[in-house]
């Protein structure tokens, strides 16, 4: 599967050259990180912020996720955090998929009683 995948990146890479210059500058960009990745160098970071449906200013969750590698070896980092303030607010629009207060997905559910608690480093489990 992850071979087929290869070689349609590369018969469409093969397509692309001479097209528009923004598209080429895009698909040179995918191939340097694509060289990385297949390298296993550097750190991998994924991000998510959930807000509000009815007030996109108030932050309900955050999750992250980071990927290294260490002597070839893949090391994984998973969190999410509920801010405990906001816990109440509930979607109308978009699936809740949190589930406070429990460990999911490998994740660690962590309370946060402000934003600002996350920089003063004074999370309750």
């Amino acid at each position: 599967m992850i071979c087929y995948a290869a070689q349609m990146i590369d018969k469409n890479n093969r397509k692309l050259k001479g097209t528009d210059s923004n598209l080429n500058a895009r698909r040179l960009m995918f191939e340097r990180v694509r060289s990385l990745w297949n390298e296993q160098r550097g750190v991998w970071c994924a991000v998510d912020f959930e807000a509000w449906d009815m007030d996109h200013r108030v932050i309900t969750e955050f999750g992250w996720s980071t990927l290294r590698w260490v002597d070839g070896e893949p090391i994984e980092d998973m969190g999410h955090i509920v801010v405990a303030k906001h816990r109440g607010f509930t979607n109308h629009f978009v699936p809740e998929h949190k589930r406070v207060g429990r460990s999911f997905h490998h994740h660690t559910v962590l309370l946060m009683s402000a934003a600002s608690s996350m920089t003063s480093g004074s999370l309750r489990t």
